[in-house]
């Protein structure tokens, strides 16, 4: 090979190692920039978790120092009462839906569900979603307070219940029932969800989440409404199977006068061999009042 040959095919050899060299940056710039997409989206993951964790840490204070002994008593209260359904909804994270007209316990009975499932079962008490939160905070929600709750939509606030029912369908993406302790939720006043426009779309898609989601993101849901239709449960529709098979369903009775009856139907409660009774009658017991509760409990 002439010096000439040899020049031309060194030159050659150059060009093919640095089109080499070339391809090998652009697929290093390549890997590098996948790698920073995916950091990003672990850190936007890790923002959104961060996020719910401080509201959920500011709202879960430590467990007060009750008397061990009233705790034991008012189990014992609970397991002995009817068969002991009312244990059940005092200790359990099934969907427990509370149904009933104006004037018949609902908001105050499922207070007491989540004050007893506190002291009970260590269940953090999450948040409240109630368009008449601030009707409520001193009555039916008065027992909570202590507890630190926080609350969405009152007078009337379409966004707040909004952003009420965004949390948890945040929060079922995210949680799951291995890491995160578990809370009770509570939504008052379901029937009137769809009717504001601002959370229109987020409430039709929300009753099925709330049936089929809670458990594995460790949340045990309460849900009040006067009504169990499609109207009466967001304006969501095609689940009336699944309410039936998947939750607690309470209707609670008042009289012509809305005078409180403390008596009701129970749906979804089991027996102790798994077979489901239906349309078992139920009473609230006379010490199942806030006053009463709390003395037993604080005492």
């Amino acid at each position: 090979m002439s010096e000439p040959e040899r020049s031309l095919a060194a030159q050659e050899q150059l060009r093919v190692e640095q089109l080499k060299q070339a391809d090998f940056n652009l697929q290093l710039a390549t890997i590098s920039n996948q790698t920073t997409k995916e950091e990003l989206e672990t850190t936007e993951h890790q923002v959104k978790i961060d996020k719910i964790q401080r509201i959920n840490s500011k709202n879960s204070p430590s467990l007060p120092n009750s008397n061990s002994s009233k705790l034991s008593e008012i189990t014992k209260l609970l397991q002995e009462h009817e068969g002991g359904w009312l244990y059940t909804l005092c200790t359990t994270r099934k969907v427990l839906i509370i149904e009933g007209e104006q004037d018949s316990f609902k908001s105050y009975t499922a207070a007491l569900i989540s004050f007893l499932r506190f002291h009970l079962k260590e269940h953090k008490l999450g948040w409240i979603v109630d368009s008449d939160y601030h009707q409520n905070k001193q009555k039916a929600w008065s027992i909570l307070q202590k507890l630190g709750v926080e609350a969405y939509g009152a007078n009337k606030n379409g966004e707040g219940i909004k952003a009420g029912i965004e949390r948890f369908l945040e929060g079922i993406k995210i949680r799951d029932e291995d890491s995160s302790d578990v809370e009770t939720i509570i939504f008052d006043e379901l029937t009137t969800y769809g009717d504001y426009s601002e959370c229109e779309d987020v409430a039709k898609s929300f009753m099925k989440f709330a049936l089929s989601a809670p458990r594995k993101a460790a949340y045990g849901l309460i849900a009040i409404t006067h009504a169990m239709t499609n109207e009466g449960t967001g304006k969501g529709a095609g689940m009336a199977a699944t309410r039936k098979r998947g939750t607690l369903h309470l209707l609670l009775h008042a009289d012509n006068d809305y005078n409180l009856t403390f008596q009701g139907i129970l749906n979804g409660f089991k027996d102790d061999s798994g077979q489901l009774l239906e349309d078992l009658p139920v009473t609230l017991p006379d010490w199942f009042r806030p006053s009463k509760v709390a003395a037993m409990v604080n005492s």
